[in-house]
């Protein structure tokens, strides 16, 4: 199964606030990669990966 970012923080139950926190980013940073995951790097997904528990090939990095 393919997540969007939203769809795997919504399945970690983490809000925008917290997964910006974690990366180390602002909410309207956060909110940006959300509308275009394309410009998520790579260490982000890997953080994102890690607290969602969905593996990398499993969340879209593309819009």
């Amino acid at each position: 199964m393919k997540f969007t970012l939203k769809q795997a923080r919504k399945h970690a139950d983490k809000t925008q606030l917290e997964m910006a926190k974690i990366l180390g980013i602002s909410r309207d940073t956060y909110m940006k990669l959300e509308r275009s995951p394309e410009e998520v790097t790579i260490k982000q997904a890997l953080i994102i990966s890690n607290i969602t528990g969905i593996p990398y090939d499993d969340i879209f990095f593309t819009n």
